[in-house]
């Protein structure tokens, strides 16, 4: 499983696929010159030297920690999970906000390592928490509704964004940018649905530690900072947590085509129960 591991993170350098790019581009760029199987002789070679390393001069941990695959947001529904205040600590870095396209980016992989056929790759997409996408114009038209009336009962201040948002578009405006507002109202709404879970298994006076990056949007011809952070830390706040701390932190700088559009700043949310 390791080697396949390693495998599949040199795909996208050796693929048809522009690797500069997170969306699917046919390839512009040259191809490495380093023959594939040397370099995952080379990337193998890498790691058990490291791994090596690490064995030399750190003890084995025993632990009986496992690996669950679960939605978060139906965590009850689990049998290991079916108990409250279970974890002293909560750490993770969810998506954010639409920004990125997660299952484009992964999807050679995916595919190559046999963990979803290629025909369920849209719908992997549409199911995931800051998904850019609705399935179908009927699941995007009744998101919209629930915007406009906030029938979801989101935060004041969360829900004015979205209702402001949607209010600056224009006639003239692609299916990408009139489908946003909804998009937002819906991931602010997952990641409530999330929060509560992660409150409900969290032990009393423990923290929940998430890194999230800032985002921007450009719509009704003028540029839109959508302050996710904030955003978040006002959600949190309702489901029972309290906002420890807010630091900025300096995001990881991406180059090539997608950089202008990249996160260019992120911060780190502390929530205590």
């Amino acid at each position: 499983n390791i080697f396949l591991v390693i495998i599949s993170n040199n795909l996208r350098d050796y693929s048809f696929q522009e690797p500069s790019d997170l969306r699917i581009r046919r390839r512009n760029s040259p191809f490495p010159e380093q023959e594939f199987l040397d370099k995952v002789i080379f990337s193998i070679d890498f790691f058990i030297e490291n791994l090596g390393d690490f064995q030399t001069s750190l003890d084995a941990l025993k632990s009986k920690n496992v690996a669950l695959n679960i939605d978060i947001k139906k965590s009850k529904s689990n049998k290991e999970l079916s108990k409250s205040g279970l974890f002293d600590f909560a750490i993770t870095s969810p998506p954010y906000a639409t920004a990125l396209p997660y299952i484009d980016t992964q999807r050679l992989s995916l595919v190559w390592l046999g963990l979803t056929p290629p025909e369920n790759i849209k719908g992997l997409e549409s199911e995931l928490i800051g998904s850019r996408e609705f399935n179908r114009k009927i699941e995007q038209d009744s998101w919209q509704k629930r915007m406009i009336t906030n029938s979801d009962k989101l935060p004041k201040e969360v829900y004015n964004f979205c209702k402001q948002l949607n209010s600056s578009l224009k006639p003239s405006e692609g299916f990408r940018k009139r489908a946003l507002p909804s998009l937002l109202y819906r991931y602010f709404i997952d990641m409530r649905n999330a929060f509560v879970e992660v409150h409900r298994l969290l032990k009393k006076d423990k923290y929940f530690c998430l890194v999230v990056g800032h985002n921007h949007t450009n719509i009704g011809g003028k540029r839109t900072n959508i302050d996710t952070p904030k955003l978040l830390a006002n959600i949190g706040e309702t489901v029972g947590f309290k906002v420890f701390e807010i630091m900025p932190m300096e995001a990881y700088q991406r180059y090539g085509i997608n950089s202008l559009n990249s996160v260019q700043q992120e911060s780190l949310i502390v929530f205590k129960k």
